[in-house]
């Protein structure tokens, strides 16, 4: 048992140490109270949420719901007809039954005459879409070919007109209608052209199909208004963001008579891979007419026109009147558009009159590709007289 001194004295020990827990445990109490305050009105950490911070909580933006997308457009519907199912079947029957009555050229013949009669009849309904198809399914791809390809032109005008232009929007064959296409608008003679154009694009592939449309239109307003009809596909394509691809073949319905420079005048530079081939119709189409006039053209603009056009140029000149292309050729300073010229001329002789073909190559400045040329030429020189294509290849190349 312990003595009441020892007691005492513990007691003692015990009460010092609370009152220092004490005071400690107060002394850490006031720290963090000063602390806390300091970070509530001095701290910058990002992040930090503190009993001072009134600013208001992130409002969660609101969800937008994705808007439908519009619906696809479809093709123009034709029901069938019962009269022209009849005359379907009709053209189909007779169809089979002529290779037993004819053979040969006359076959062809027959068949050819029944096609566009069955056309006539089929015209603006779904019928004549079956009936295409089934010429390919016959076998008749040229004659098939011929149609798409110009045939059916005089059905979209006149009084089946309207019904055929209705008729080829119902086309689900891409390629098909955009071939068609071409032949409504050069027949067109509807009374809102730019309704039925605005139209077009309504449907599947519309874009492609409107661009086809306006060559067609174009190419036969070409045949009496050539600038015109440039002036006019621009107004009408181009807000459509269509390429000029259209007015390549637009160029070829340019008559002989129409001022050819002007119209190339109004082609923009051949940077442009669209502009160069709209020009390379163009002269194609001029130099069978006149083409010293458009040799002209292409060497005294040679920093808008591209060098390979002079070949283009000298293909049609070299058909007609070669000895005059070559004098004409010869008198030019040397050029990339002179090679070209030359080099095509050289191509061009080199069967019938290999030695003049020598001679061409002889004036092109590119070495390399006047070697090249040279020696196609020498080559069928020495088949005719070896000895003078040896002495002529010694005067061009003395090394």
């Amino acid at each position: 048992m312990q003595s009441p001194f020892y007691l005492m004295q513990l007691l003692h020990v015990i009460k010092s140490l609370t009152n220092q827990t004490f005071i400690i445990f107060m002394a850490f109490a006031v720290c963090q109270c000063k602390k806390n305050e300091t970070l509530s009105f001095d701290s910058n950490e990002p992040g930090e949420v503190t009993s001072s911070d009134s600013r208001p909580l992130a409002k969660t933006p609101p969800t937008t719901e994705k808007p439908p997308e519009p619906p696809q457009p479809k093709p123009e519907v034709i029901p069938q007809s019962p009269t022209l199912q009849k005359e379907l079947r009709s053209a189909v029957n007779r169809w089979n039954e002529l290779p037993s009555q004819f053979s040969g050229k006359d076959l062809i013949t027959k068949q050819r005459e029944l096609a566009y009669e069955a056309l006539g009849k089929l015209a603006g309904g779904v019928e004549l879409t079956q009936f295409l198809q089934f010429l390919k399914n016959k076998g008749a791809a040229d004659l098939c070919q011929e149609i798409i390809d110009g045939g059916m032109v005089d059905l979209f005008r006149g009084e089946k007109g309207e019904a055929t232009r209705n008729w080829v929007l119902s086309v689900e064959d891409f390629a098909l209608k955009e071939q068609l296409m071409i032949q409504a608008g050069m027949a067109y003679d509807g009374k809102d052209l730019v309704a039925y154009f605005e139209r077009i694009g309504t449907y599947p592939n519309g874009h492609n199909s409107q661009c086809r449309f306006m060559t067609g239109y174009c190419s036969t307003m070409a045949k009496t208004d050539p600038l015109g009809a440039m002036k006019f596909y621009g107004e009408m394509c181009h807000p459509k963001k269509i390429t000029n691809h259209g007015l390549e073949k637009v160029m070829e319905y340019v008559p002989p008579t129409a001022d050819f420079l002007s119209i190339a005048t109004e082609i923009k530079e051949d940077n442009a891979g669209l502009s160069k081939n709209t020009r390379r119709s163009l002269l194609n189409n001029w130099s069978q007419h006149k083409p010293a006039e458009a040799a002209q053209y292409v060497m005294s603009n040679t920093s808008v026109v591209h060098a390979d056009q002079m070949a283009v140029v000298m293909k049609q000149w070299a058909q007609q009147d070669p000895d005059q292309a070559a004098a004409w050729i010869a008198g030019w300073d040397g050029s990339d558009h002179k090679d070209q010229g030359c080099l095509m001329l050289a191509q061009t002789m080199k069967l019938a009159k290999p030695a003049d073909a020598f001679v061409m190559a002889s004036h092109i400045s590119n070495f390399e590709l006047k070697v090249k040329t040279a020696t196609e030429a020498f080559n069928e020189w020495a088949k005719i007289d070896r000895k003078a294509a040896e002495a002529a290849w010694v005067q061009v190349f003395p090394q």
